[in-house]
């Protein structure tokens, strides 16, 4: 670890004693390398969001737009462009990030080459295809087999489908999200509307978007949480998530019994893990910390006395 790290962990590991003393038992990580590889992977966690943070407050280059030049990313991407006014490109490549995902071999190549379009006279940008969705759908259905030969999905996104016309393709999740943000296609306008039907805080705004984008068709828990989470990290929309929103989770549901009742198999609900994690979070006082909890707690729970980075 690096010694900033070691710092970290060090202030992780104290905390979680306390909190099993006098709050609830943490039985999955009273053995001393199940605590080492718990907090491991909470450190990892944290820096994942402190890079996302990073990006957004730094000065990027517009090279990272754009889609002909290989060191295009959808994250930094989506940061510049909030850095430059233009909200609406910036929740597009949110959405290109996340639905597309970084494969490890392929990196960010799919999601780049979606918003390259070529052969179109223009980039598929959030102007372009919200306006015309069925220019997308062909565009889409006749590169499908091109798309495939030059990325893949990231490893989240790995049972998803480029195909542009069933229900469950790409083509479908697209148009649901266009119909999500609404007639005037304009996010600002998404988000108002949230905030005036009670996201007057980042929490209760998250939970209402959340609810929202249930719409979305091929956005599952984690695909959902992870799109406003990053809208988030990112200060495209004031959000942080109040809860793991472990309903329907599988890894953090594992990792959630194991870490509160020594065992996998465990009996507390979903609700049961929401409301012990929240309690957990309200002692550690961490940026985005219902994410960093969600995701270490699942990460940990494949591995939970010997700690592995997971990059996927």
């Amino acid at each position: 670890m690096r010694p900033e790290d070691i710092e970290i962990a060090n202030s992780l590991s104290q905390k979680l004693i306390e909190f099993a003393k006098k709050t609830h038992p943490l039985p999955g990580i009273a053995k001393p390398q199940a605590m080492e590889s718990l907090v491991a992977q909470m450190v990892d966690s944290i820096r994942r969001v402190k890079y996302v943070e990073t990006i957004r407050d730094k000065e990027l280059s517009a090279s990272c737009t754009d889609p002909n030049n290989p060191n295009y990313d959808p994250v930094k991407a989506a940061a510049y462009f909030r850095q430059n006014g233009n909200i609406n490109e910036a929740h597009w490549q949110v959405f290109l990030a996340i639905h597309f995902g970084k494969n490890l071999k392929s990196g960010w190549r799919l999601a780049r080459e979606v918003y390259r379009a070529e052969g179109n006279a223009h980039h598929w940008d959030w102007q372009h295809v919200s306006n015309d969705i069925e220019g997308f759908i062909l565009w889409l259905r006749l590169n499908t087999a091109r798309l495939k030969r030059i990325g893949s999905f990231g490893n989240h996104r790995k049972y998803q489908s480029l195909n542009a016309d069933s229900n469950a393709g790409t083509g479908s999740t697209v148009r649901s999200y266009i119909g999500w943000i609404g007639d005037t296609k304009d996010h600002h306008d998404l988000v108002k509307n949230a905030v005036e039907n009670g996201g007057n805080n980042p929490q209760a705004l998250f939970d209402i978007l959340y609810q929202g984008i249930d719409q979305v068709k091929g956005f599952g828990r984690m695909a959902k949480f992870d799109y406003l989470t990053m809208c988030g990290k990112l200060g495209i929309v004031d959000i942080e998530p109040g809860s793991a929103y472990m309903e329907n989770a599988t890894g953090p549901v594992t990792g959630g019994r194991l870490l509160f009742e020594g065992k996998k198999n465990g009996v507390l609900t979903e609700k049961e893990l929401d409301d012990l994690l929240m309690s957990l979070q309200e002692k550690l006082q961490l940026r985005f910390g219902m994410q960093v909890l969600e995701d270490a707690i699942c990460n940990w729970q494949k591995s939970p006395n010997t700690y592995i980075p997971f990059r996927g």
